[in-house]
């Protein structure tokens, strides 16, 4: 009889939960595949004390039972039952989600920053959850940093797995969110200590889960080689202790998955009296419209988004009706592709060029967003294009980093940088001057001293710290002042070239001096009143308080052609700053040059015209001058490679324990055209 209600338990004769197959005959068997699968329970029954509604029909009429989550496999318990055109749909609660379930794995992931500089390894965010421990995110060298994932649905959260390389979280917070906007805190910790945070017993919900860190345990950023997100779990005991419905006749039920699945096994949990029985069949479908042929192996079913099985039940006893409590569905997940790898090709032409020439870089890409230069270029640049080197004195290699949402694809190219016999490095001065009056390429491996000094001093003699340095060194800056560094002639080498190391030295100490760097001048060797003086250069990189200098003393004020390491263009781009001052009233002036100088050589020029113009060159292109109170009267040259103390905070990049030892200045001529 079919009155609309449950069955009561007490009025049935109990019989062994079975599991039934499409034999008549009751029997304990179970159709699921031995290959590995996702396993969904989807109960048929409602929560304690829910009502369900159904109606009464003629003979042959066939109920179905829709639910439509449209994503993962969950079991969900109903809390209203709508009857319709006999149609009746479940709606489900928050889902529960079964014991093992990586619920992140590869869904969307997003993050608050990448460290893009790490050119070594790729740290998208979307390798966080791709289930391979050799790849990870990493984040910028800053607080505050996040990361989510999108898990396509709200779930119950039960446990988020932090999987952390050496760069983890002191202080985070572990949130959940439905909009990816308002967050709340399901857990947070203080004394974060790396390694692997199994957080359990977690009690949130949401479509959103995000790591959210305020405090780095070092130096580094974020880094997590994954993030496991789990929903909560209940037992068997739990989803079968709600009341069952009886259902007589039969019953069609419709299910879907987020994508087209393999289905690979069934089984039916019921309670099968003697003198009953069941049987099922099943049919699939890619749109809910045009449905396979009835089937009764689920192995022979074809891969399709929707599934539908078809119970009857049948008894010659009037007594006893058949239980169904739940059908057990697996199939196998769709593969999951991953986006493609990007693509770059770089290149150069001509990839051999004389000094004083330039070349034409051209490069493309695939499957990238975006692309950044280092090397003897910065910046970012499109994802295809061209353009051209400047002017090149030395030797050059160029690098581009192409990211898209497959990762990041880097190729490389070098332009070499030949210098004819008898010829120079740099290029031609300005039109007025024509006459070559001071040239030294440093030929050989000695260093020409008719021409230079290898100490600090002027017209008068060596700056020895008022006689606390003994000869042959000197000071720029006596001790305890903005210089970290003393001048030692065994910091000077020649090979072809000019370099002027400093490197880390503890001999005069007691005066203040941790650093021994190389100068050179020529006072008293050569002086010039007006004209063009150019000289070719690498300078040194001075992130960490390096301060290479090229000035003239001698005439009514100092001239400052460069000094590198000044704050003036900003704090992140110090090695693309031109910084000269003629310390004459008129400020201090600093040129971006959009690229990184120390990555390769570079002219620089300074056109004097006393007390009308100084004007100062990069790569034969004026680009800073100074028409106030110029400067009058004879110069001689000095060049120094130089560290700067903590004293100098707020205005110059500051020594550190983090700073190379030795850096070098290198010059490959200097020139003074009249």
């Amino acid at each position: 009889m079919d009155d609309g209600q449950p069955k009561a338990d007490s009025g049935m004769e109990k019989q062994p939960e079975m599991i039934v197959s499409p034999s008549a005959k009751p029997r304990l068997s179970e159709t699921l595949s031995k290959k590995p699968v996702v396993l969904l329970i989807v109960t048929l029954f409602a929560a304690i004390g829910c009502y369900l509604i159904f109606r009464s029909f003629a003979a042959g009429p066939v109920m179905t039972y829709t639910w439509d989550t449209n994503a993962a496999w969950n079991t969900g318990v109903a809390t209203d039952v709508q009857t319709a055109n006999n149609v009746v749909t479940l709606a489900s609660t928050t889902p529960v989600t079964l014991p093992g379930t990586n619920l992140a794995l590869h869904h969307p992931a997003h993050a608050s920053s990448t460290n893009l500089s790490n050119t070594k390894v790729n740290l998208l965010a979307r390798y966080v959850n791709d289930n391979n421990l050799s790849t990870r995110w990493g984040s910028k060298y800053s607080d505050p940093q996040w990361i989510y994932i999108d898990l396509g649905k709200t779930y119950a959260i039960g446990e988020v797995k932090l999987n952390w390389e050496r760069a983890y979280g002191k202080a985070y917070k572990i949130q959940t969110s439905n909009d990816a906007k308002s967050w709340t805190t399901i857990y947070s910790t203080s004394t974060g200590d790396g390694n692997t945070d199994d957080l359990t017993n977690l009690n949130g919900q949401g479509r959103y889960v995000r790591m959210y860190g305020t405090k780095r345990g070092t130096q580094w950023g974020y880094s997590l080689y994954e993030m496991a997100i789990y929903g909560k779990t209940a037992s068997a005991s739990t989803l079968r202790s709600i009341p069952t419905y009886v259902p007589s006749g039969s019953l069609t039920l419709t299910y879907a998955a987020s994508a087209d699945v393999q289905w690979s096994g069934i089984a039916l949990l019921a309670d099968i009296p003697s003198g009953t029985s069941m049987t099922y069949q099943l049919r699939t479908s890619e749109d809910k419209t045009t449905w396979s042929a009835w089937a009764t192996d689920i192995t022979k079913v074809a891969r399709s988004k929707y599934i539908q099985i078809q119970t009857s039940l049948a008894t010659s006893d009037a007594t006893k009706t058949p239980v169904l409590h739940s059908i057990a569905l697996t199939y196998i997940p769709p593969t999951i592709t991953p986006p493609s790898m990007p693509t770059v090709r770089l290149g150069a032409s001509p990839a051999s060029i004389t000094s004083g020439s330039s070349s034409t870089l051209t490069w493309s890409s695939t499957n990238a967003d975006s692309c950044m230069a280092s090397g003897a270029w910065s910046g970012a640049k499109a994802t295809s294009g061209n353009e051209s080197t400047g002017v090149l004195t030395a030797t050059s290699a160029y690098i581009l980093n192409c990211t898209g949402t497959g990762g990041m694809a880097t190729a490389n190219t070098t332009v070499t940088v030949t210098t004819p016999s008898g010829t120079s490095v740099l290029p031609k001065p300005p039109a007025q001057y024509t006459k070559l009056v001071f040239d030294d390429a440093f030929a050989g491996t000695k260093l020409d001293t008719t021409k230079w000094n290898t100490f600090m001093g002027d017209n008068g003699g060596r700056w020895g710290d008022n006689g606390q340095l003994p000869s042959p060194y000197s000071e720029v800056g006596n001790s305890n002042e903005f210089n970290a560094e003393y001048g030692n002639p065994n910091q000077i080498t020649v090979n072809n070239g000019l370099t002027l190391n400093t490197q880390r030295d503890n001999t005069f100490s007691k005066l203040g001096y941790s650093w021994a760097s190389g100068y050179a001048t020529t006072a008293g060797k050569f002086s010039f009143d007006h004209g063009y003086f150019q000289v070719g250069a690498q300078i040194p990189d001075s992130t960490t308080g390096g301060w290479f200098t090229i000035w003239f003393l001698g005439g009514s004020n100092e001239m400052d052609l460069d000094e590198s390491g000044f704050l003036g263009c900003g704090n992140s781009v110090v090695n693309q700053c031109i910084a000269s001052n003629m310390n004459n009233g008129d400020s201090q002036k600093f040129y971006n040059a959009g690229i990184d100088l120390s990555k390769g050589y570079h002219a620089y020029g300074i056109d004097y015209q006393p007390g009308k113009s100084v004007t100062i060159y990069l790569d034969g292109k004026p680009v800073t001058n100074f028409t106030k109170n110029v400067p009058t009267g004879k110069y001689f040259i000095i060049l120094t490679n130089t560290m700067a103390t903590s004293k100098a905070s707020g205005w110059h990049t500051t020594v550190s324990s983090s700073a190379p030892s030795p850096i070098p200045f290198k010059v490959s001529e200097a020139q003074v055209w009249q």
